[in-house]
């Protein structure tokens, strides 16, 4: 990030009605891992079974446990037992028959969706979404349920408190945007996979062509979060060696970890966690009421789930993994793999492991092409003269990897206080070379603050506090605007990639000194900010670790992470 600072930023649908939260309690989950008609190829495109539904049930039961639901009170379809017929009958039957005025309902579906031709006009894209059972048929659409024939299923449900959590997608293309604009398409990983299926060929059920226009309308006082917009995948991925939907990842965890959240709160926090923690190229959405948002979610929090402290101290090494390219030879490539293995921050594992970075090298007439792949499917391009300029170039990306790793480990899941850090255009991660950007920060408490960013070749900037803006007391519940809304702002610049921006708050002030080498002001850039390099800000790293874990602090941190892009 180049900074210029003078004195002077139905995927997953959540609906629920709004009514008070008493009276019984029913909830129907659903997940589809392996579906009956796929493996399949439609229209060119490869459609794979998923990994992770099941796993998504069962977190999701075991948050629920947590709001006080029984188990008796739960039942569960996967697999061959939730085909269209019968997640119907079990709608009808355990939610809509088996519920009453004043009761609560949830109903949570884990599998592929899509989107289809909208037949009966009242879609202003001209599409409908659809969920997709076990029994779907990739080619023809048949036993899939369209959103206009949810709605109908909703609308039994009046004078209930309905909570509906529908983790699929519409979209098909792994990609990142800007505003409309295509700036990436992501690699196809092991380490994730998009949950949706695309159709030769689509016939419609005969209630999606009878509704009239406007009948799916969702009923007044209803919350909907979206783990994706219409637009954007929504993504299964690799989490403690399983596969889970991103979101349901993010809203489970969130979920046990939060003590009786709002619904708005617990929406804010997991798609936090979806954007910045697992950096998806999805954007949740949520319009609530105001009253409804405020609620207690889930009617309130039973009892606190466990949360494992994180060792803040420990440093973990980037796990990198390689694969041949066309053209290059064992020679090339082992002596690639050797000077990786030599970088005391990086351990090379197998390709079909669990890493944070894969590594594609192709040999070219003038030297060699190199694919730097994130889990997610993220790419840098390096284009090099010999096997020692590659490992120069992979250097600094590395060394990136292996601090945002750490700095992103430093975290308190069930902090005293909270600090919330956004982004003053809140919805975006990803930006042109060349725009400016400003970051907003909030404190439950009086704290004093720390400002931290990372930039795509591992070089440590503390952007606040700085060489005009010394005093870091921030007061509880006053937003904060970094840098000073008179300034020049922070601009974008190369070269482009991932950063991080992280901030951390404590009761009170750190001595900067003594996380670092002495005489601080010697970094100060020419706009005021503290720029170290690499060596020097893995000290300051390691030193924040035991200092935060020394037990002498009441400390909180928040982190998001952007993206810069070269304009076409």
């Amino acid at each position: 990030m180049k900074f210029i600072v003078k004195l002077a930023c139905l995927c997953l649908i959540i609906f629920i009605s709004g009514l008070p939260c008493f009276g019984a309690r029913r909830a129907l989950l659903v997940g589809i891992s392996d579906y009956r008609a796929l493996p399949d190829v439609v229209k060119g495109r490869m459609l794979s079974d998923l990994r992770g539904p099941i796993n998504d049930v069962k977190a999701m039961e075991q948050a629920l446990l947590a709001y006080g639901f029984k188990k008796s009170e739960i039942k569960v379809l996967t697999n061959q037992w939730a085909t269209r017929e019968r997640l119907e009958g079990s709608f009808r039957d355990w939610l809509t028959d088996g519920t009453g005025q004043g009761d609560t309902v949830v109903f949570y579906f884990s599998g592929h969706g899509t989107q289809v031709k909208d037949f009966n006009g009242d879609e202003k894209d001209g599409l409908d979404e659809v969920l997709c059972p076990y029994d779907t048929d990739p080619k023809t659409g048949n036993n899939t349920i369209v959103d206009d024939e949810f709605g109908s299923w909703l609308r039994r449900l009046h004078d209930r408190t309905v909570v509906v959590i529908v983790d699929s997608c519409y979209s098909g293309d792994a990609i990142r945007g800007i505003r409309g604009v295509t700036v990436s398409r992501l690699e196809s990983v092991a380490t994730r996979r998009i949950k949706n299926i695309s159709f030769a060929s689509y016939n419609p059920p005969p209630i999606c062509r009878g509704l009239a226009r406007g009948v799916t309308d969702v009923p007044p006082g209803v919350v909907f979060m979206g783990a994706s917009m219409e637009w954007q995948p929504a993504f299964e991925i690799r989490r403690h060696g399983s596969f889970y939907g991103g979101f349901t990842f993010g809203l489970t965890a969130k979920m046990r970890e939060l003590v009786n959240p709002t619904y708005g709160e617990l929406f804010d926090r997991a798609k936090h966690m979806v954007m910045d923690g697992m950096r998806l190229p999805q954007t949740p959405v949520m319009f609530a009421d105001a009253r409804v948002a405020k609620r207690p979610a889930f009617g309130g929090k039973v009892y606190e789930s466990p949360i494992p402290k994180p060792d803040i101290e420990k440093r973990e090494k980037v796990l990198v993994a390689m694969e041949p390219g066309e053209g290059g030879g064992d020679q090339d490539f082992w002596a690639i793999r050797k000077a990786l293995s030599r970088l005391d921050f990086v351990r090379l594992c197998q390709s079909s492991d669990f890493f944070d970075r894969l590594l594609q090298v192709e040999k070219k007439s003038d030297g060699f092409s190199a694919k730097l792949i994130n889990r997610i499917g993220d790419v840098e391009y390096l284009n090099t003269s010999s096997v020692d300029d590659l490992i120069q170039k992979l250097k600094k990306r590395l060394e990136y990897a292996y601090t945002v790793k750490n700095l992103s480990r430093i975290t308190n899941p069930r902090p005293p206080f909270r600090i919330h850090l956004w982004l003053q255009d809140e919805d975006r991660r990803d930006f042109w070379v060349g725009e400016r950007i400003g970051f907003k920060v909030k404190s439950e408490r009086d704290a004093y603050i720390l400002i931290i960013n990372v930039d795509t070749e591992g070089n440590f900037h503390i952007i606040f506090p700085n060489k005009y803006q010394k005093e870091n007391l921030v007061r509880a519940g006053v937003i904060y605007s970094f840098p000073d809304p008179h300034a020049c702002g922070f601009q974008i610049g190369e070269p482009v990639g991932e950063e991080l921006v992280k901030v951390i708050a404590t009761d009170r002030p750190l001595n900067l000194e003594a996380l670092g080498p002495n005489n601080f002001e010697s970094y100060f850039n020419e706009a005021g900010v503290i720029s170290m390099p690499r060596g020097i800000g893995g000290t300051v790293l390691n030193n924040i670790g035991s200092t935060l874990s020394s037990g002498r602090f009441a400390w909180s941190e928040d982190s998001l992470v952007i993206r810069s892009h070269k304009q076409p």
